[in-house]
């Protein structure tokens, strides 16, 4: 190697001669690349007799790797620190709510038809339809014919306390 920074040493003070500086610059090149060939050879070599310790010596020389050989003295502070972050996710769950039965009470939510006349007269007919397809200009013109249909819908549901499933599942329509 102290070969190659003659080379490169000659290379540089032969700026102001030409023919010098061809030399040094051919020469420098050849022992490149005959030092890259034979280092290549040396892995390959490596690689071929299965000699993991030589390779994984070869990639930490390449990469400049060094390993942490020094343990920390142990900062006592910072570690406490760390385990009150890291401890704060390991809390143990409350105690798990449990249903109470429901008892029938005396209160139960009921719809009114004239707020379902008001909620269908306040659509809006300018917007796009919904996921079952039905315009804001059709709900406003049968207002009077679907408001009575579905206050008893929607009172039977909360009589049931049930959501039938056609309710809950989405309908995804995809955007043009």
């Amino acid at each position: 190697m102290t070969g190659h920074w003659t080379l490169v040493r000659a290379e540089e003070g032969g700026f102001g001669n030409r023919t010098l500086y061809s030399m040094a610059r051919a020469n420098l090149k050849n022992l490149t690349r005959e030092a890259k060939s034979d280092y290549r050879r040396r892995i390959e070599d490596h690689l071929n007799s299965n000699n993991r310790w030589q390779v994984w010596q070869g990639v930490q020389h390449l990469t400049n790797y060094r390993a942490n050989l020094r343990a920390d003295g142990g900062d006592v502070v910072l570690a406490e620190e760390l385990n009150l972050f890291f401890a704060r996710f390991e809390v143990e769950p409350l105690e798990a709510a449990t249903l109470q039965p429901m008892l029938h009470s005396s209160f139960t939510l009921t719809v009114e038809k004239c707020e379902v006349r008001c909620t269908l007269q306040a659509v809006n007919p300018g917007k796009a339809t919904g996921p079952v397809g039905i315009s804001g200009h059709v709900l406003k013109d049968c207002v009077d014919q679907l408001a009575g249909v579905l206050t008893q819908i929607f009172n039977q549901f909360q009589s049931q306390s049930t959501v039938p499933p056609c309710l809950k599942s989405p309908t995804i329509i995809p955007l043009p």
